[in-house]
């Protein structure tokens, strides 16, 4: 490679990685004390034993999830480099969405790993198998499916309309059903993972950990859905005057809600078994004066 192909390299990991780069970086500053309050507020009756899990957990979680954005941002940036440098192209359109799944996939992973027991934890069997309704409330899956199979049904419309062929119709509602599939897949196993209780935790915690889990499991699967969707619209739409904005609001009307619930606790997403437990009082485990 010659000079003229280092700068452009230097100069692409600046633009499309510095950012992200920096992002991650900034994870080394304190989590704000008002981030852990905000996470007690949504939930209501959670016991102060829970404050260093829970601080724990945020902090572990946003390490995740930048990292995630991080890796997506330098898996662009190699391949956009790699487009211009050996074919003189700019490379595909969809480079910009990676590190949204990088940071997705990487909020999925941490939640998921979260549940892992920690020392000293007893293994607690349940009566009453614990489903993902438990958890999320009934709209919440009915609306997930809906957007899942909308997308798909628009991405073939679309392809059909536009004369594609059978591979490039077919690659984007089979990605938006593979993410309903996961997403479902996640959540499930989190709802049915072994309750363990540790000493000093506050038992409610563990439903509150799972809450938090299985909606950023659904969430990502909506994302990937309004992906889909968005990619639908703009395929069919002008693209002069007001219709790409039109496409944006039915991509965003989506993405913003998921976006919202996979970055904190909403009450408007909790199941009947936590809104059950907001009428009971709080039994949290002994707690080590």
């Amino acid at each position: 490679m010659g000079e003229h192909d280092w700068k452009l390299l230097a100069a692409g990991f600046g633009i499309m990685v510095g950012p992200f780069l920096a992002f991650t970086l900034w994870t080394l500053v304190p989590l704000p004390a008002s981030r852990v309050a905000e996470w007690f507020a949504a939930f209501g009756r959670l016991h102060r034993s829970g404050v260093p899990l829970v601080r724990a957990r945020l902090v572990r979680v946003r390490w995740h999830r930048r990292l995630g954005a991080l890796v997506g941002a330098v898996g662009a940036w190699g391949v956009a480099s790699w487009q211009a440098i050996v074919h003189n192209d700019d490379g595909p359109s969809w480079l910009w969405v990676l590190p949204l799944v990088g940071y997705v996939g990487g909020a999925v992973l941490a939640e998921v790993r979260g549940l892992q027991p920690g020392d000293g934890a007893t293994r607690v069997a349940e009566l009453t198998p614990r489903r993902v309704s438990d958890f999320v409330a009934p709209w919440a899956l009915r609306a997930l499916a809906t957007v899942s199979v909308t997308s798909a049904l628009a991405s073939l419309g679309t392809a059909h309309w536009a004369g594609e062929g059978v591979a490039e119709a077919l690659a984007p509602p089979a990605a938006a059903i593979v993410g309903l599939a996961v997403a479902l897949w996640c959540a499930r196993s989190v709802a049915e993972a072994p309750l363990r209780v540790e000493p000093g935790r506050d038992p409610y915690l563990d439903d509150a950990f799972r809450q938090v889990a299985i909606t950023t499991c659904l969430a990502a699967g909506g994302i990937a859905a309004a992906l889909v969707l968005g990619d639908a619209v703009a395929d069919v739409l002008p693209e002069t005057g007001w219709w790409p904005l039109i496409g944006l609001v039915c991509t965003w009307a989506v993405v913003l809600p998921c976006w919202v619930a996979l970055r904190q606790p909403v009450p408007w997403t909790f199941g009947p078994r936590l809104r059950a437990a907001w009428g009971s009082p709080a039994e949290p485990s002994p707690v080590a004066s």
